[in-house]
């Protein structure tokens, strides 16, 4: 087996048809898709010619299908299959029952971040910044899934990796603002009087919001922050929560295979941005995980799927 020398890197597009845009990047792949929206995948019909053109260019192609809210769940579970029978290499799922729907694709199957950042966490003081994620269910969950070799791997923010004794498979991590929650009901089309299905004009740009109450989890009342407590400047992109100051920490304790860039959030140049990750891999991990992160693949680009 031959040892990666660097991450690879992946950009996520807003839509398919943004694809020239990564284009003499250097990046390894491409990625559309959102964790909490369907419509922001665009429709199922562009999926065949969004894979062939990135094959076509020499990248792995991936796809991200969002959470299957209850009245969604058929939508989801159908535009999974259509991704796959597209050829995506990788099927980033968020939630649970999509992840059993996707069983026949655990080779190319990425647990995402609807799932990984509800994870709880505790950051740990120390000079890496590194966050230490405590054992919840949850979290049992998805290293049972990863090592068991029902799922790749895993989709976290970058703001907050975990230790390397804590997950194995394939670690991506998502460069930019955290995801903090996903919406049902979408309070951008709220806000900006839309019509679902027809919304895609509307998430050009970002909210940017004051949160200046809170929700208790107790009883689900919300409630004015409590003295003293600072309120916080949160970004509403779709149906998505994100905290704009999360930061890309310098250093990663555990072994990252692939890096995430968003371009929504990309203000320079995306060469430079795909240069700067690619750093030398810190050292696998333990060989008491069962499923290795770094499969041999016939493939010159090892994104790309052989199935």
């Amino acid at each position: 087996m031959t040892e990666q020398a660097h991450p690879l890197v992946e950009v996520r597009l807003p839509g398919a048809g943004d694809i020239d845009r990564v284009l003499g990047s250097g990046a390894d792949a491409v990625g559309i898709g959102h964790e909490g929206c369907l419509h922001k995948a665009r429709h199922a019909g562009a999926l065949v010619p969004f894979v062939r053109h990135a094959h076509e260019a020499g990248l792995a192609a991936s796809v991200v299908v969002p959470v299957a809210w209850p009245r969604s769940a058929a939508a989801v579970a159908t535009f999974a299959h259509d991704a796959a029978a597209a050829g995506a290499d990788t099927l980033v799922v968020n939630d649970w029952a999509t992840a059993l729907e996707c069983r026949p694709y655990a080779d190319r199957l990425v647990l995402g971040r609807g799932l990984t950042a509800s994870r709880p966490l505790a950051v740990a003081e120390e000079p890496t910044g590194t966050a230490e994620p405590v054992h919840s269910d949850l979290d049992v969950g998805i290293q049972d899934a990863v090592g068991d070799g029902a799922a790749l791997g895993v989709e976290l923010d970058a703001a907050t990796p975990p230790r390397p004794e804590t997950l194995c498979g394939q670690l991506r991590l998502v460069v930019g603002p955290r995801l903090r929650a996903l919406s049902r009901s979408c309070p951008t089309l709220r806000h900006r009087h839309g019509t679902a299905g027809r919304c895609e004009a509307l998430c050009t740009t970002p909210i940017t919001v004051t949160a200046t109450s809170r929700w208790r989890l107790v009883d689900g009342k919300r409630e004015t922050l409590p003295a003293g407590t600072p309120a916080r400047d949160l970004l509403v992109w779709g149906n998505a929560v994100l905290d704009p100051a999360s930061t890309t920490p310098d250093r990663v304790a555990a072994p990252v295979r692939v890096w995430v860039i968003d371009l929504r959030y990309v203000a320079g140049e995306l060469a430079e941005e795909v240069s700067a990750l690619r750093t030398p891999m810190t050292p696998p991990p333990s060989p008491t995980c069962r499923l290795d992160p770094v499969s041999a693949q016939p493939s010159p680009n090892p994104l790309r799927s052989s199935t």
